[in-house]
């Protein structure tokens, strides 16, 4: 679970997907992001917050407001210290809201804030669920059969480029193929009439 300063979202590993569920002021949405649109490489990027963005902003506009009131004698002095400050105040947070977030360009994309709650469980989130992609990946491809040795060998490289399956076991499942496919030519060589 992530929670923002209105808002919270809260990540779930499903057998098949990563369930997100998205409560803010304005009501509450739920996605679900299957295993097979999540690619292998994340993206990371920093961003100051929009929200105290917005609050600087407004800051500034009634910070000048004040002080074209202060000039024509509307509003005294000290008001228009307090709104500077409150600007000054208002841009420092701003300046330090930098967030650091990481992730995947799926479908929907999927996106974490890094170190929240805690660096520790955050990286244990991200470990399961690419655990959790490779198992239902390769539960998903292995159950199915494809019509040739070749399709068979293609499917095992498409969950290797996903990081379903490791190099060794790719090796190992492509030998199986390989021998499973050789097995009937030698068979029929076997039952040739001798000339």
């Amino acid at each position: 679970m992530q929670k923002g300063l209105t808002s919270k979202t809260v990540f779930e590993l499903r057998s098949d997907s990563v369930g997100i569920e998205m409560k803010g002021l304005w009501g509450s949405k739920r996605l679900s992001v299957p295993f097979d649109s999540i690619p292998r490489e994340p993206f990371e990027v920093s961003v100051r917050s929009r929200g105290w963005r917005f609050i600087f902003y407004m800051s500034i506009v009634v910070m000048l407001s004040t002080m074209f009131a202060s000039n024509n004698d509307l509003v005294s002095r000290n008001v228009l210290e307090f709104w500077t400050a409150v600007a000054l105040v208002c841009g420092l947070r701003y300046w330090f809201s930098r967030r650091h977030y990481l992730g995947f360009n799926s479908t929907p994309s999927l996106v974490f804030e890094k170190s929240k709650p805690t660096k520790a469980q955050f990286d244990a989130f991200i470990e399961a669920l690419g655990f959790q992609k490779a198992e239902s990946l390769r539960t998903q491809a292995l159950s199915m059969h494809a019509a040739t040795p070749a399709d068979e060998i293609h499917k095992l490289a498409w969950l290797k480029d996903l990081g379903a399956i490791s190099e060794t076991e790719f090796a190992r499942l492509k030998g199986a193929v390989v021998d499973r496919d050789a097995e009937p030519e030698a068979q029929g060589r076997s039952h040739d009439p001798i000339h």
